[in-house]
């Protein structure tokens, strides 16, 4: 984190209990949303980050997996990704990581062909499995 906000970097060492309390009592609204925002665009690489067998594992197979990850990605992760890059809570680094895996997908998108949205084309379409591996680097360098 790259944000001089003492009550954000506070909130990021808490644990898991502690930051439910803290965002229930101490955070103000504007804090709550940067909180809620935060940890929309974190889900959203986290799924994406997820190797499509545990995806399987976790979601209804008759749902199309490679597509509802793609969209996540898109509303929560680019899309949450601006806003926090404008108020500095992501890195520069972090936001530019972003965009390279919306670039992939977009890749997926523009061949218009269905058979980029599977579960298969997740295991084994090289734009996949980078923009997973990318999704992997945010979760690092995010310390999630």
């Amino acid at each position: 984190m790259i944000n001089d906000s003492e009550w954000f970097m506070k909130y990021q060492k808490l644990s898991d209990d502690e930051k439910e309390i803290y965002k229930e009592y101490v955070l103000g609204a504007e804090e709550k949303a940067i909180v809620l925002d935060y940890e929309r665009f974190i889900e959203a690489i986290e799924l994406l980050a997820s190797e499509p067998d545990d995806l399987l594992i976790k979601y209804n197979k008759m749902l199309n997996i490679a597509d509802e990850v793609a969209l996540t990605f898109d509303n929560e992760g680019v899309y949450i990704a601006h806003h926090l890059k404008s108020e500095n809570y992501i890195s520069e680094e972090v936001y530019n990581l972003v965009i390279q895996i919306d670039k992939q997908l977009e890749l997926l998108s523009n061949e218009h062909n269905e058979k980029n949205w599977t579960i298969q084309a997740m295991k084994t379409d090289q734009r996949w499995i980078k923009a997973r591996a990318l999704a992997n680097e945010v979760t690092t360098k995010t310390g999630c």
